[in-house]
């Protein structure tokens, strides 16, 4: 089965919350779908780097084929809060029981879209607009995987493999990228 993911960009996203999932997926030869929620397709992260995504977000019809999402954090979480387009598409994966991950100040969407998990983590910085954080760096409740920041952003993506395909190739992948043999 060919797994696919759509991974969201958005103006002010933090890159290494990006871009290490999405190369982690990748080598785990999963397809990533790029979208970005910004009016074209070159998307600004936090710390001025762009990234060109494979296309616009309002250009998706459905989300049928996709298995899961990755939502990064970053800054430019906050203006994505009273998104309705966004908030439906979360909650059409929720109600689909797909894999919905988000880290950093990403929760803060699952909660305006009415999915926050029971069991999560979130940046520091967002506690107060969330419920009691759990203190681990990644969290996983059901379909959803959350994780705290940045820092995480490795051990995020590695749970993501593991959630979508097996413990057994998160850890391979995990072993290959720490000591430089090749993936098998």
């Amino acid at each position: 089965m060919n797994l696919k993911i759509l991974l969201l960009l958005h103006d002010g996203f933090e890159e290494i919350e990006t871009v290490v999932p999405l190369d982690v997926l990748r080598r785990a030869h999963v397809d990533v779908l790029t979208a970005s929620l910004s009016s074209n397709t070159q998307v600004m992260g936090a710390h001025q780097i762009q990234v060109t995504a494979d296309c616009p977000f309002s250009s998706l019809q459905s989300y049928n084929d996709f298995h899961g999402i990755v939502i990064p954090g970053g800054p430019g979480v906050f203006n994505l809060l009273n998104r309705t387009d966004v908030h439906q598409c979360l909650q059409q994966f929720n109600r689909d029981s797909k894999w919905i991950a988000a880290i950093c100040a990403a929760p803060l969407l699952l909660k305006q879209a009415g999915i926050l998990p029971e069991r999560f983590t979130a940046h520091v910085s967002v506690k107060d607009d969330l419920p009691p954080l759990r203190t681990d760096s990644v969290v996983v409740d059901h379909h959803f995987i959350t994780a705290n920041g940045p820092g995480a952003a490795f051990e995020f993506a590695f749970e993501i493999v593991g959630a979508l395909m097996s413990k057994d190739l998160a850890l391979s992948l995990k072993k290959s990228m720490s000591c430089g043999e090749s993936v098998p």
